[in-house]
This record gives structure tokens, sequence and C-alpha cells, in this order.
């Protein structure tokens, strides 16, 4: 998708409340489309709502005038739409007032949400890491005596894991290292009182591992937060929601009608008897699919042995 139709799409959300481009009197007006205009208080309105990566793209001089024309771009599409009379359609009714829902929402989400909340969690639940990994359980054993004796970390991962010596796996949540790692890993990094920079070597999917410390949870560097602010940010939203969720049904009574709701449910349950009927009309045959590679016999076929072979 281009960087143009993204840009368009943030603002149509963005104009779910209206249209940006009303008429004013404002001296500052940079363009006159029809009976609208663009001022300058609407592009700042615009600009501020941008993620800080696209608010970068617009600050040049040449960046200032590709913001200009894709708000004139956008508003003759708004008009030419009215003009259709799209903004009658039922469904894009429907669509235009779930959006406004859904930002109503994502606002609510945000705002349950302070900095100090997304701070502590980082430094909570957040470590900065670098790791030797190893296929053999003898070479880790053998690697982590010699990190005991003092040898340096960077040295050994360089020998050890070549194609990994500059990099590292940065700042890594307790979750993440769970997923990614097994819960091992996540109990060696993060537990408390430990005596090295380094782990002992821990079992994972992959083989075995021995993790460093750069950056302890609780004294992490600030400036890392933002690395993973989506992270944290997706996490702290789920549990606001759950914990909102709960409050507002307890609050609020919700009065079910039945009646409708079973006939609603009843139509699933009438296509997964359907589903389970047309299950059970299949041959065996047909339930097999010959995909290349699928050698497995139809069930009651005789397998022959291979042209040349013996058996005794």
């Amino acid at each position: 998708m281009s960087n143009w139709f993204k840009l368009l799409i943030i603002i149509s959300a963005i104009l779910v409340f209206g249209p940006q481009c009303k008429k004013s009197k404002d001296e500052n007006t940079y363009y006159r489309i029809g009976n609208s205009e663009i001022t300058r208080d609407d592009v700042d309105k615009f600009w501020m709502s941008l993620p800080d990566q696209m608010k970068i793209d617009y600050m040049d001089k040449k960046g200032r005038q590709e913001l200009l024309n894709k708000l004139v771009d956008l508003e003759l599409l708004y008009q030419e739409a009215l003009r259709q009379k799209l903004d009658q359609d039922p469904m894009i009714k429907f669509e235009l007032e779930r959006t406004r829902k859904n930002i109503l929402i994502e606002k609510l989400m945000q705002k349950a949400i302070s900095p100090d909340d997304i701070y502590i969690y980082y430094q909570n639940n957040f470590a900065r890491l670098d790791a030797i990994t190893f296929s053999s359980q003898a070479q880790a054993n053998a690697t982590y005596q010699l990190l005991n004796k003092g040898a340096d970390f960077k040295s050994l991962k360089a020998s050890i894991n070549p194609s990994q010596k500059d990099k590292e796996l940065g700042y890594i949540s307790r979750d993440d290292l769970i997923e990614q790692y097994g819960t091992e890993a996540s109990s060696e990094v993060f537990r408390p009182g430990r005596k090295t920079k380094f782990t002992p070597v821990v079992k994972t999917s992959q083989g075995w591992a021995i993790f460093y410390v750069l950056e302890e949870p609780g004294s992490l560097d600030p400036r890392g937060e933002n690395l993973v602010m989506d992270k944290i940010i997706a996490v702290k939203q789920e549990e606001v929601f759950r914990g909102m969720i709960n409050d507002l049904r307890n609050r609020i009574p919700i009065k079910a009608n039945q009646e409708n709701i079973d006939a609603f449910l009843k139509v699933g349950e009438d296509w997964e008897k359907k589903q389970m009927e047309q299950n059970k009309e299949q041959t065996p045959a047909e339930s097999i699919k010959t995909e290349p590679g699928n050698t497995a016999p139809v069930p009651g076929e005789t397998v022959k042995p291979l042209t040349g072979t013996t058996s005794e």
C-alpha cells in the first residue's frame, strides 16, 4: 500500500467526526475548495495526529507542500463522495458509526494508561539481553565454566556464534522470553539476587543458551522505553480493557432478549450439524488430500513393493 493511500486512510479516520476543512474567516487560509477551506489550524491538527515517524516526513519545505497537496486531494475526494450521496448509504452509515465507536474506544483505552504506568511496566517486565546459543549441552556447560573463570562473554560469543557476534537480543519482556526460549529462561533472567550478569545454561526449544543481562530489570535505560512502547501499550490496553469491561458489566444493567439470542445461536447450531453430515458423507478417499509427497495409501488399499525390490 502506498504512503499516499495510507495517509488518506489516516485522514479519513480523523474526519469521521466531521470534515476538517470547514468554512472559516481565519486569515491563515491556505486553500479554498468550493465552499470549504483548508486553514493553518486544519493542518496543525492533522500534523499533530500523525505518528512521530510520519511527522518527520513533513518537516521540510518539500514535505510541507506534499502535506498540503494531500489535504487538498482528500477534500476533493470527500466532496465528490458527498456529491454522490455516499454518506446516505445505509451500509456506509453503519461503517462510519462503527469507525467512530472504535476511535472513541481506542482513546478511552489510551486515556486510562498514564506515562507512569508505562514506565513502571517497562522497568519491571523487561531486560536488555545478549545470548550465546548451543546445539550441544556439553559445549554449553564448558562455556559456562569459562565464564565463571572470568572469560569475556563477547569473545566467547564471537567464536561460538560468529554470525551473531554483533547482534544482541535487545530489550525483551518476560512474556516474549517465555514464548521464544521457555519458562526457565525467563526465571533465570528475572531471578532476584542473581549473582552474575550471565545465567546458568538454560534448555530451550532450539537447544541450550546462556543469557547475559546487559541492563537489569528495574535499572533499565529510560531511553529504551521508546523501543518497546507499542508492546507495552498493547499489554496495558488489554489489562485496562478487561478491568473496565468487568467494572462496566457490574455497574450497567444488561437485559438479554433470550428468545432472539436463542434463535440467532440456533442458526449456528444448524450450520454445525450440516457440516458434520457433509463430512460423514465423504468417502475415505475423498478425505485424503492428494498433495505432492503424500504417499499415504487409501484405507483398504494393498501396498505393493516397489519394482525391483524383494521381500524376505
